[in-house]
C-alpha cells in the first residue's frame, strides 16, 4: 500500500510539474500562434514582443507588435493592444469584448502608382490565409484608439510628398451587431488640420451610421492623390472648412448634405507652373444628395464666390476676375423623372453680366435657356482676338437657345448681338472702329441640315442673319514689307473648315435660310497701308457707303454690292457689281472722276512726287482658278500731271489719253494708243556715269518678275520666267512737241543740253516677245544740231534688239568740252561736228558703223596729266596734229563691234578706238628703228621693245651690232624730244669666264716670269699646286679651262665691269650730241646666264620694269657652286 501511495504521489508530482510547465510556456506558444496567423494572414515579416493571456479573466496583452512591408521597411506598429473578452459568451456564439485598447500605433501607407499602395495585396488577399468559422454576433463595450499616427507617402507626384495624421483618438461604445445604440468621437490632425468625426448613431450589421464630419483648414492639394495623373486641371493649394451629415443606411441607401467654404484655392493645367484658377473665396452647398442601388438624385446644388482664371496661352496671361459668381442646379435625377432647373449668373470681367436661365425636360428630352449678356466690356477679351489686337467696346446679347437630347443633338439659338463705340487697335493705330455695330434676326442652328453633316450628327454651323448694320465704321488694311495681307477672317473660315487655304474655296454652302436684309455701311471710312513700297503708302477714303445684299452664313452664291466713297484729294470713286467667295469672284464696273493721283505716289517706281488729275471708266472681273485671276477693261486719262524731285521737275504732261485698256492681271497689260501732249522731260546722269531713268525701270521691271498677289499672298513661284513677268505692250505710242533736257553729272563741269521740238511715233512696243517695233524720232539737239532718228526697237523685257540710223549735223565741238576735259585733259577752242551714225545691238552684240566729221579743230591742254598718253603712249595734241588734213579738218571711220555687257554706245570709247589707231602708225615707224612694239589683245601699245647694245665677253668694247644700235638711238633721242630712257648693264656668263680667264693667266704668267719656266711649265706647276698628285692635262688651254672651273667668281671685277660699260654707253650718246640728263642709269646690274658677251639695255622711263639685281644673285649662285666642288675635291 505504500507503495501504492508512493507511485500515487510520484504521478501527482509528475502532472503537477507538467502543468506547471504548460502554463509557464503558454504566452510563449500564445505569440508563436499569433506571429504564424499575421504572416499567413499578410504574407509580411511579423514581430511582436511579449505577450501575456490571463485565460482566468479572458484578458489579452501584446506589446511592440510589428509588421513589415515586402521590400523589409516598417508598414505598421503598435506599442500595445489590451483585450478583455467575456469568456462565456463565445460559448453562445457572441464576441463580447468588454474593453479594447491600441496604444501609439502607427501605420504607414506609401502610394505607388495610379492604384496601387503598398497594402494593395492585403485587400487583393482578401484573408484567404485563414480559415472562415460560423458567424459570430460582436460587441465591443469600449473601444480607445490613443496616439495613433498614419502617415501617407505618395511617390507618384514629383517631388514625392508626405502627409501625416497624428494624435488619432478614437472612443467608441456600444458597439455591436444587435442593436443600434453605439456611439463614436474621433480627433486627429490631418497635417495640422483638426478634423472630428461624431457619430451617433452606429450599427455593424446590416451598416447603419448617421455621422457628422468636421474638418477644418484642410489641404486642398492632397486632392491630386485621387485625380489621374493625365488630368488636364489639378489643384494646386486651397484650404477646406466643411460639414457633412451623413446618413448610411445598407437597407436604404446613403443621404448626405454638404457645407463647404473653401479659401485661397488654386489650380494648375497640364505642363504649368503657374496657376490657372485661382479662388480666394467659395461657398458650396449641397441638400439631398442620395444613392440607392443604381438611382441617384440631387436636391440642390448651389456654389457662390468670385474667381480669377488666369490664362498662360496668350501672350501677355490673360487675367480674368469674375468678382461675384452664383450657380445652382435643382431637382437632378437618374434615371430621369422630372426637369432640372439651370440658374446661372456671373459678373464678368469689364463690368458686365452673364446670366444663362433654364430647364432640361424630359418629354421631350430637350434643354431651353436664355442666355443674355449686357454690357460686356471687350477689352479684358482682346487677347484671344487675332494678332494681338486691342479690343474696345461695350458688348450685347440676348438668344435663346433650344438644344434636343434624343437621337442626334441638334441646338438652334436666335436673338441679337451688338457692339457699341468698338475699336480694334494694334500696339500704335487704330485699325477698326465703328460708332455701332448690331445683327440682328440672328438665328445659328447646329448642324446645319446639308450633306456636309457627319454620320455623328456633327457638322457645319448655319447662321443666318435678317439685317446688319454698321454706323460710321473706320477701319485701316495694311500690307506689311513682305507684301503680305492679312486677310484673317476668309482664311480663318477655310482653315476651321479643313480646307486648304491654296485652292481658294470656302466651306460648301448650306441650306440656311437667306438674309432677308441688306448689311449696310453708312459714313464709312478706309485706310491702306502699304509698307511694301518705299515711302509707305498711306491712302484714306471718306464718305462710304455700301450695301451688300443676299449675304447668307456660311457664305454661298453671288454678294450684290454698291458702293460710292470720296477718295484722298477730292473727287469720286464708285463701284456696282457682284461678289461672290466660293469661289472667290467679282464683276464690277468702276468709274473715277477727277481723281488726285498724288496720294499713289508710292506706286510709282521712282523717288518722286506727283501732281494731277486722273479719270477712269473700267470694267473689273476678279477670279480664282484656282489662281488669282483679274481683268480691266476700258480707258483712263491724265490732266495736268508733274512728276518732281526735291530740287526739280522731272516730267510734266498737259495731257495724256491711253485707250483701249486690256489688263489680264498677273501677266498681260495691253494698251491700244497712248498718246501725251506737250510732256516736258528731265534726263540725268549721277556722278557715277549711272542714268537714273535706267536704274528705275530696271527696278520696275524687276517688280514685274515678282508679282505679289492683291490679297497680300505671294505670287506662286512659275518655273516659266515669261509667265511669272507682267507683260505689257503699247499699240502705238504718241508724243507731241516735247522737250527733254539732258543733265550728265558724271563730268565736271556738268554737261547740260536741251532736246527740243521733239517729235515721237512709235508702233508695236511690247515687253513680251514679239516682233520688233518702229520708232522715228526728229528734234533739235541745242541751239543748231539736228537730230533724226528712225529705226525698230525689241521687246523691253527680253534680250536687247536696237536697230536704228540717223545723224547729227552741225554741232559744236565746244558743246562737248565737258566731256574732252574730263577724259583727255584737253578742251577745243573751236571745231564742228557731224556724226553718221548705224547701229545695231542684237542681244551682247553690237555692230556700229560712225563716220565723224570734225571741220576747224583747235584744242588746248588743261592739265598736266594725259589720259591719251597713258592709253597710247604719246599726247594726244601730237595725235591730232598727225590725223589734220591739208583743209585741217579730220574725217574718221569708226567700226564698232563686240560682245557687251553693256548695250550703250559710248562715244568717247569710240574716239579712243581712232586715237588708238592713230598711235600705232605714228609711233610704229620710229620704234621700228630701235625695236619693236608690243600691242595687247585690244590693240593697244603694250610695251616698246628696245635693242640692247652688246659688248665682247669680259671687256668694255662695243661690239659692231651694239654699235650700230647706239647710233640707232642716238637717232631717235633726237627725232623724239621729249623722250626719255633707263640704261641698264647686264653680265653674263660669258662675262664671268673671261674675267676668270684673265686672272689666271695673270698668274702663270707671274708664275714663269719668277721661276723661269715656260708659259706651258707655270700652268703645269700652278695646276699642281691646285691639285696636288694629279696628272695636269697636256695643253695650256686644256688647264686654263679645268683651273677655271674651281676658279672663285670675280665678283668686284664683274660689278667694275657692269659700271664701265654703261659709262661707256652714256658717253657715247653724249658725244653724239644726246643730253645726258635724258638717262637714267640702273647701278643694279642685270644677269644673263649666257656664254655671249654682255649688254646695256634700253627702256622707256614709263615702262620699265622692277629692278630685281640678278648680277648679285648670279654671283652668289656661282660662289655656292665654287664651295660645294671645293668640298668634293678637299680629301684628295
Amino acid at each position: 500500500m505504500r507503495r501504492g501511495i508512493r507511485v500515487l504521489l510520484v504521478s501527482a508530482l509528475v502532472l503537477i510539474a507538467a502543468a506547471i510547465g504548460v502554463v509557464a510556456a503558454w504566452p510563449q506558444l500564445v505569440r508563436l500562434a499569433l506571429i504564424a496567423e499575421l504572416r499567413v494572414a499578410t504574407g509580411r515579416a511579423v514581430s511582436v514582443g511579449p505577450v501575456t493571456l490571463d485565460l482566468s479573466t479572458g484578458r489579452l496583452v501584446v506589446r511592440d507588435l510589428q509588421i513589415a512591408n515586402k521590400d523589409g521597411t516598417p508598414f505598421a506598429d503598435a506599442g500595445l493592444i489590451d483585450a478583455t473578452v467575456r469568456r462565456r459568451s463565445l460559448l453562445r456564439g457572441h464576441l463580447w469584448v468588454r474593453d479594447l485598447t491600441i496604444r501609439e500605433s502607427t501605420v504607414r501607407v506609401v502610394r505607388l502608382g495610379r492604384g496601387d499602395f503598398n497594402f494593395s495585396d492585403l485587400i487583393q488577399s482578401g484573408g484567404s490565409g485563414g480559415k472562415s468559422g460560423g458567424r459570430f454576433a460582436v460587441t465591443v463595450d469600449r473601444f480607445l484608439l490613443d496616439g495613433g499616427t498614419v502617415t501617407l507617402e505618395d511617390r507618384v507626384i514629383a517631388p514625392p510628398r508626405t502627409w501625416r495624421s497624428e494624435n488619432i483618438h478614437i472612443e467608441a461604445k456600444d458597439v455591436s451587431t444587435r442593436h443600434a445604440g453605439g456611439t463614436a468621437f474621433g480627433t486627429t490632425k490631418l497635417d495640422g488640420s483638426p478634423v472630428s468625426v461624431g457619430v451617433d448613431q452606429l450599427r455593424l450589421e446590416p451598416g447603419l451610421i448617421r455621422a457628422v464630419v468636421e474638418a477644418h483648414n484642410l489641404d486642398l492639394s492632397v486632392a491630386r492623390l485621387y485625380l489621374p495623373v493625365d488630368a488636364p486641371v489639378t489643384i494646386d493649394r486651397g484650404r477646406l472648412d466643411t460639414r457633412v451629415t451623413i446618413l448610411f443606411d445598407a437597407r436604404a441607401g446613403t443621404h448626405v448634405d454638404v457645407d463647404g467654404h473653401v479659401v485661397d484655392a488654386a489650380a494648375l493645367r497640364r505642363r504649368q507652373r503657374d496657376p490657372f484658377v485661382v479662388a480666394p473665396d467659395i461657398r458650396v452647398t449641397v441638400r439631398d444628395l442620395t444613392f440607392a442601388e443604381s438611382r441617384f438624385a440631387l436636391g440642390r446644388f448651389e456654389l457662390t464666390g468670385a474667381a480669377t482664371v488666369l490664362h498662360g496661352d496668350v501672350s501677355p496671361p490673360a487675367r480674368f476676375e469674375f468678382p461675384r459668381i452664383r450657380a445652382s442646379v435643382e431637382g437632378v435625377t437618374w434615371p430621369v423623372t422630372g426637369p432640372a432647373r439651370l440658374d446661372v449668373s456671373a459678373l464678368v470681367p469689364g463690368g458686365g453680366e452673364l446670366s444663362a436661365r433654364g430647364s432640361v425636360g424630359t418629354e421631350p428630352r430637350r434643354a431651353d435657356v436664355r442666355v443674355t449678356l449686357s454690357g460686356l466690356d471687350l477689352v479684358p477679351w482682346a487677347r484671344y482676338f487675332p494678332e494681338t489686337v486691342h479690343v474696345r467696346g461695350k458688348a450685347d446679347a440676348t438668344f435663346d437657345v433650344t438644344a434636343a437630347l434624343e437621337g442626334r443633338p441638334t441646338a438652334t439659338a436666335v436673338g441679337r448681338m451688338g457692339v457699341n463705340d468698338v475699336v480694334v487697335a494694334d500696339q500704335t493705330r487704330r485699325l477698326i472702329a465703328a460708332a455701332r455695330a448690331e445683327a440682328t434676326g440672328v438665328e445659328v442652328r447646329w448642324p446645319a441640315r446639308t450633306e456636309a453633316t457627319r454620320g455623328d450628327g456633327r457638322g457645319p454651323l448655319a447662321v443666318a442673319v435678317q439685317r446688319v448694320r454698321v454706323v460710321r465704321p473706320a477701319a485701316v488694311v495694311e500690307r506689311d514689307a513682305d507684301g503680305t495681307i492679312d486677310l484673317a477672317v476668309l482664311k480663318r473660315q477655310r482653315q476651321k473648315a479643313g480646307q486648304s487655304t491654296a485652292d481658294g474655296d470656302l466651306p460648301a454652302p448650306t441650306t440656311a435660310p437667306p438674309a432677308r436684309g441688306p448689311i449696310v455701311m453708312e459714313q464709312g471710312a478706309l485706310g491702306w497701308r502699304d509698307a511694301s513700297v518705299k515711302p509707305e503708302a498711306r491712302i484714306d477714303v471718306a464718305s462710304i457707303d455700301a450695301a451688300v445684299r443676299d449675304v447668307t452664313w456660311p457664305l454661298s452664291g453671288p454678294l450684290r454690292v454698291t458702293a460710292r466713297a470720296r477718295p484722298p484729294g477730292g473727287g469720286k470713286v464708285a463701284a456696282t457689281g457682284t461678289v461672290s467667295t466660293a469661289p472667290i469672284d467679282a464683276a464690277l464696273h468702276v468709274t473715277a472722276n477727277s481723281l488726285d493721283v498724288a496720294p499713289y505716289r508710292p506706286y510709282v517706281p521712282l523717288d518722286v512726287r506727283l501732281a494731277g488729275r486722273a479719270d477712269a471708266a473700267v470694267d473689273v472681273e476678279l477670279s480664282r482658278t484656282p489662281e488669282l485671276y483679274a481683268t480691266v477693261k476700258g480707258e483712263a486719262g491724265l490732266t495736268r500731271l508733274v512728276v518732281a524731285d526735291r530740287d526739280r521737275t522731272l516730267l510734266t504732261v498737259a495731257r495724256g489719253r491711253a485707250s483701249g485698256v486690256d489688263v489680264d492681271w498677273p501677266s498681260r497689260v495691253a494698251v491700244a494708243r497712248v498718246t501725251l501732249t506737250r510732256p516736258s522731260g528731265f534726263v540725268e546722269r549721277d556722278e557715277h556715269g549711272q542714268l537714273r531713268i535706267r536704274s528705275l525701270l530696271a527696278s520696275a521691271r524687276r517688280r514685274n518678275a515678282e508679282p505679289t498677289a492683291p490679297d497680300g499672298a505671294p505670287a506662286a513661284a512659275n518655273d516659266d520666267a515669261t509667265s511669272a513677268r507682267m507683260n505689257v505692250s503699247v499699240g502705238r505710242l504718241a508724243i507731241e512737241d516735247g522737250v527733254v533736257r539732258l543733265v550728265d553729272h558724271s563730268v565736271s563741269p556738268a554737261y547740260m543740253e536741251d532736246v527740243s521740238r521733239l517729235s515721237v511715233h512709235a508702233d508695236g512696243l511690247a515687253t513680251a516677245p514679239a516682233k520688233p517695233g518702229r520708232f522715228e524720232m526728229r528734234g533739235m539737239l541745242g541751239q543748231t544740231g539736228v537730230l533724226d532718228l528712225r529705226g525698230q526697237v525689241g521687246p523691253f523685257g527680253g534680250p536687247v534688239y536696237v536697230n536704228l540710223a540717223g545723224e547729227l549735223r552741225d554741232f559744236g565741238v565746244s558743246r562737248m568740252n565737258p566731256y574732252l576735259r574730263h577724259h583727255l585733259s584737253w578742251i577745243a577752242r573751236n571745231g564742228r561736228f557731224s556724226t553718221r551714225i548705224e547701229c545695231r545691238v542684237d542681244g551682247d552684240t553690237l555692230d556700229a558703223k560712225t563716220n565723224l566729221h570734225l571741220a576747224g579743230l583747235q584744242l588746248s591742254r588743261v592739265a598736266r596729266d594725259d589720259p591719251a598718253q597713258s592709253r597710247i603712249g604719246i599726247p594726244l595734241g601730237m595725235v591730232v596734229a598727225l590725223m589734220k588734213n591739208s583743209r585741217g579738218d579730220i574725217d574718221i571711220a569708226l567700226p564698232v563691234g563686240g560682245s557687251l555687257a553693256d548695250p550703250r554706245f559710248d562715244l568717247h570709247e569710240a574716239i579712243w578706238g581712232a586715237v588708238r589707231a592713230v598711235a600705232l602708225k605714228t609711233v610704229a615707224l620710229p620704234v621700228s628703228w630701235i625695236g619693236r612694239l608690243r600691242l595687247s589683245h585690244d590693240s593697244k601699245i603694250a610695251a616698246i621693245d628696245i635693242d640692247p647694245a652688246t659688248f665682247d665677253p669680259g671687256t668694255v668694247t662695243m661690239s659692231r651690232d651694239g654699235a650700230a644700235q647706239v647710233e640707232r638711238i642716238a637717232g631717235f633721242m633726237r627725232r623724239s624730244a621729249g623722250a626719255r630712257m633707263v640704261l641698264t648693264p647686264v653680265v653674263t656668263l660669258g662675262d664671268i669666264d673671261r674675267l676668270k680667264t684673265e686672272k689666271l693667266e695673270k698668274e702663270i704668267a707671274k708664275l714663269a716670269s719668277a721661276l723661269h719656266l715656260t708659259a706651258e711649265q707655270a700652268a703645269q706647276r700652278l695646276y699642281a699646286e691646285r691639285f696636288p698628285g694629279r696628272q695636269p692635262p697636256a695643253t695650256v688651254d686644256e688647264i686654263l679651262t679645268t683651273l677655271r672651273e674651281d676658279e672663285r667668281p670675280p665678283a668686284d671685277d664683274a660689278l667694275r665691269l657692269a659700271t664701265r660699260r654703261v659709262d661707256a654707253v652714256r658717253d657715247e650718246l653724249r658725244q653724239k650730241g644726246i643730253d645726258a640728263a635724258r638717262f637714267e642709269i640702273n647701278r643694279d646690274a642685270e644677269a644673263l646666264e649666257a656664254n655671249e658677251g654682255g649688254r646695256v639695255e634700253f627702256a622707256m622711263t614709263d615702262q620699265v620694269r622692277p629692278h630685281r639685281g640678278l648680277l648679285a644673285e648670279l654671283l652668289h649662285k656661282l660662289a655656292e657652286m665654287f664651295a660645294r666642288r671645293l668640298a668634293r675635291i678637299s680629301p684628295q
